[in-house]
């Protein structure tokens, strides 16, 4: 499993301190009193460590070797010929490998050789891998190496700007991806990609806004977009994905009839991207909300794996009294979000629209005990739940539009703000 190492704190001791220790031979200072206190601190976690994890963090410092500019291939198998050896053959022994989920086996492949590709090649494989096996840290090392060995590769520096983010060195991002904004002759791929790691990296909760950023971050769209239609310079996904961009940061500003043009214009290249209909139902939302949930019925239709259309569709079918789409969008929530204050809402939403089907009570109530669980603090809940107790202790027989149900959708401001999707990074 993936995550199985990297969950062992053991084993993310072990990685951490074998990282500095090839960095302190890398800098020429191996056999300094630094390096052998580390040694000694390193005895410890090891001795937690299985046959596995050992034979793991092996490989590991085998790979290092390479950062050092000293890696030593081990020997291919006997009656194995270097020359036959294809950059082919090494990319269908490697998807091979990924196809197979075994990407321990992929890892170990590198190791024998000569390999027939340039080490930034190599470095850059295994930043990949590592970084699929859960290991973002490790991978980072491989990816700045690959990007200081070919630094006009855009692959490497788009990698480097995801995997930065996967290690959580957001504020690093943001500023490489704020240079490759500013910079004129960045291309208009990596124009798009930096100004959605860029989102990304100021959607924390500790992040300020910051205006002038967005401003940066359009102006760059911009100059991508222009040629968005000349194939040699974008993707098709990308392009698409550059108009939902621009559409955000323009909303962000306050820009809203710009903000829909330039989702107007990602739809018109793909008219069912749910990614977008998504971003542009939730524009639409306060100012056109019919328009708004005929976005999230297709992008609910495309069987969007966004919870947010489900969640305003179950809202809008409450409101209508049309309890059995409301229990039907509700699942769909439940599908798609462990947020707890979004689950609530939802499956008070069922209990209410349970309670007006006439579904047994014992059922409605164990619906509003688990949206208090997951939210205690929701005084809609609560007060709707006793509602609910009253009509059914004095009068069950009661018609169901005896009640007046509090029904108000308080969307949590981190779950509804719109994501861009993970870009292709081309090869």
């Amino acid at each position: 499993m993936p995550g199985r190492f990297a969950e062992n704190h053991y084993y993310v001791e072990y990685e951490a301190l074998l990282k500095r220790l090839h960095e302190l031979n890398a800098t020429g200072r191996g056999e300094t009193e630094e390096a052998d206190l580390l040694r000694d601190e390193m005895d410890r976690p090891y001795g937690e460590l299985d046959a596995e994890e050992i034979e793991r963090l092996r490989g590991l410092s085998a790979d290092l070797q390479m950062l050092q500019d000293d890696e030593i291939f081990e020997p291919l198998e006997p009656g194995e010929d270097a020359a036959e050896r294809t950059p082919e053959q090494l990319r269908q022994w490697l998807q091979a490998a990924r196809d197979s989920g075994d990407l321990e086996t992929a890892l170990a492949v590198m190791r024998k050789g000569p390999l027939p590709i340039a080490r930034d090649q190599i470095a850059y494989l295994r930043a990949s891998l590592y970084a699929s096996l859960g290991h973002p840290a490790t991978a980072l090392l491989f990816m700045r190496y690959a990007a200081q060995l070919a630094p006009q590769n855009e692959t490497y520096e788009l990698m480097l700007l995801r995997i930065l983010m996967q290690a959580g060195r957001e504020e690093e991002a943001r500023s490489r991806a704020v240079t490759h904004l500013q910079n004129e002759s960045s291309t208009p791929s990596l124009l798009v990609q930096s100004a959605a790691v860029l989102y990304q990296a100021m959607r924390g909760p500790l992040v300020q806004n910051d205006n002038s950023v967005y401003e940066q971050a359009i102006q760059g769209l911009e100059r991508a977009l222009v040629q968005a239609d000349r194939p040699e310079a974008f993707i098709p996904a990308v392009a698409i994905s550059g108009y939902a961009m621009l559409g955000v940061y323009l909303q962000k500003l306050g820009r809203t009839q710009e903000a829909h043009k330039a989702f107007d214009e990602a739809l018109a290249r793909d008219p069912d991207n749910n990614d977008v209909l998504v971003a542009r139902g939730l524009l639409r939302l306060e100012t056109h909300p019919d328009d708004a949930y005929k976005d999230f019925q297709r992008a609910a239709e495309c069987n969007t794996a966004d919870f947010k259309p489900y969640f305003y569709l179950a809202h809008q079918a409450l409101g209508e009294a049309r309890y059995e789409d409301c229990l039907r969008w509700c699942a769909k929530v439940l599908e798609k979000t462990e947020n707890p204050r979004m689950r609530a809402q939802v499956i008070q939403w069922a209990a209410i629209a349970r309670y007006e089907l006439h579904h047994p009570a014992v059922m409605v109530q164990r619906a509003f005990e688990t949206a208090i669980t997951l939210d205690p603090l929701d005084q809609q809940i609560r007060e709707n739940f006793l509602q609910f107790q009253g009509a059914t202790r004095i009068d069950r027989s009661a018609p169901a539009d005896s009640l007046v149900w509090q029904t108000q959708a308080k969307p949590d401001a981190e779950e509804t703000t719109w994501s861009p999707p993970q870009l292709p990074i081309a090869a």
